[in-house]
């Protein structure tokens, strides 16, 4: 007899884990998977995340991956993206995207399933429109190398409106979401 097991999704941008840990916990407690955004921590930082709850595993990303800062050399945390997953669920980690995207994948769901975290360029950036659609364009690859074989789910900080576009990244998204034929979830 199949069976089919339901896994609940969230994301959260946590801005600063440090401060944030109950925060996050609180919405473990609720969720099989966690789509993070804005965890503050760098390179050597990231195991934080495995100790937040003992039952969840982490795939994650910090803003100093390609150029690490020594911890002598450290600004204040900014910027990261994670997934938090349930040890119960058997995940890869992949490692496509920038620090701005962490994807896993549910190989053993029906259809197989990518999460991504996408945390977006903020608006005050100097090359913002530009920064943020190099993002959209790793989406893209992301979008073109699984939708054939998996479902794909993105969540995150997309640091635009969908609702009220008054510039131009709120175009790019709404351009990107219907090009790709992409559905908004209401929750």
């Amino acid at each position: 007899m199949d069976t089919c097991k339901s896994i609940t999704v969230s994301t959260f941008n946590v801005k600063n884990i440090k401060s944030n840990t109950v925060g996050v916990q609180d919405v473990l407690e609720k969720s099989d998977v966690l789509l993070m955004q804005e965890h503050w921590l760098f390179t050597h930082e990231l195991s934080a995340l495995k100790r937040i709850k003992k039952e969840f595993d982490t795939h994650s990303k910090a803003v100093d991956m390609e150029c690490i800062i020594m911890p002598t050399q450290k600004p204040r945390g900014y910027g990261g993206s994670a997934v938090l997953f349930s040890t119960s669920i058997k995940t890869r980690k992949l490692q496509e995207g920038s620090d701005r995207i962490t994807c896993v994948e549910l190989p053993d769901s029906f259809p197989p399933l990518i999460l991504c975290s996408v945390y977006m360029p903020a608006k005050g950036l100097k090359k913002r429109d530009e920064e943020y659609q190099g993002v959209l364009n790793e989406l893209l690859v992301i979008l073109e190398t699984y939708s054939s074989s998996h479902a794909v789910l993105m969540g995150g900080d997309w640091n635009a409106s969908f609702l009220h576009p008054s510039d131009g990244r709120d175009r790019m998204l709404i351009k990107f979401i219907e090009d790709n034929s992409l559905i908004l979830t209401k929750k």
